[in-house]
């Protein structure tokens, strides 16, 4: 009772016991969401190493579901300053139902070499492209999903090699012309300024060779055929946040359950958005943690520190 006492008394000591408690409350879910998730599904995470036809060293996350059977792949791209942790809440959501996921840093982005030049971005996909192709023999179709400067890549390597992509997702990015991509759903939320509504209706208008055309629906052909397209615009988000909003993650899982398995998922529990939560919460632990520790050391470094006689007697005067 008189060390709790103690504590309460002493505010870098209650601060430092409050950070910790916060810091724990955001970790410790934020592991068991990661690794944990839903204890029917397991996977596992493990870094790889890429090399571009360029040279060029690629850092990429691969998450594997352990299980036998053959199943669809997918190559993930992250946006502008992003990395393959930002993508992560999405990558886990493909692995739980079931995909085998590769998510890269681009050049010069996260862990990954070289210098940025975005003409060079379709090579960093296509490289994790081939891993899949050459590298496990399990993967019966490849699909593509982009974020922003991501998803303009993802579009443009899908546009070179239609027979080798199953499916694509672009969320908040788009090209002028997708003709020719298989299986195309393209995502945004509604508060991003970067693609409208407009700009997403005239590209599907011509993909589709139709005028009248909706924001939602499906048009022009089916899976079987890899010319099936869809439009989803989520109303809760904008550009950033479109990578963990539930509803456009719901809509990725189901196209990609469609283009690989031949129909709808069922079932499905979206965990990023709780992931998110915690880790803001971890985050906000840290940072209260590093600025007591701050404190901490600032007395440390300074409580022997010898008191200037001139200034004790200047004391003396003032």
């Amino acid at each position: 009772m008189r060390r709790l006492n103690k504590i309460r008394s002493d505010k870098k000591k209650l601060g430092l016991v409050i950070s910790l408690i916060i810091t724990f409350i955001g970790v410790i879910p934020l592991l068991i969401l990661t690794y944990f998730p839903e204890l029917k599904y397991s996977y596992i995470i493990e870094p790889l190493g890429l090399k571009t036809e360029d040279g060029i060293y690629i850092s990429a996350f691969k998450y594997t579901p352990i299980e036998e059977k053959s199943h669809g792949g997918v190559v993930v791209g992250h946006g502008f300053l992003g990395n393959k942790v930002n993508m992560q809440p999405l990558s886990l959501e493909l692995v739980k139902r079931g995909f085998t996921v590769i998510s890269i840093d681009f050049r010069s982005h996260g862990a990954s070499g070289g210098t940025f030049y975005s003409g060079n971005l379709l090579n960093d996909m296509l490289v994790a492209v081939e891993y899949m192709e050459n590298n496990l023999g399990y993967i019966t179709e490849i699909g593509l999903i982009g974020h922003s400067l991501g998803a303009a890549t993802a579009l443009a390597l899908a546009k070179t090699y239609p027979n080798r992509i199953n499916a694509t997702v672009a969320i908040g990015g788009l090209i002028s012309n997708v003709t020719g991509i298989s299986n195309l759903l393209l995502a945004n939320g509604r508060f991003d300024t970067g693609t409208t509504e407009e700009s997403i209706i005239e590209v599907v208008k011509s993909y589709t060779q139709l005028e009248n055309v909706e924001i939602g629906e499906l048009y022009y052909g089916d899976f079987n055929s890899g010319n099936n397209i869809k439009t989803f615009i989520s109303p809760y988000s904008e550009h950033l946040f479109s990578i963990v909003d539930s509803a456009i993650l719901y809509e990725t899982i189901q196209w990609f359950e469609q283009a690989f398995n031949g129909e709808m998922a069922t079932d499905i529990l979206i965990t990023a958005s709780i992931l998110q939560v915690f880790s803001y919460i971890s985050l906000f632990g840290v940072i209260m943690l590093n600025s007591i520790l701050v404190v901490y050391l600032g007395n440390y470094f300074f409580k022997h520190k010898k008191n200037n006689p001139i200034n004790e007697k200047l004391k003396k005067y003032i």
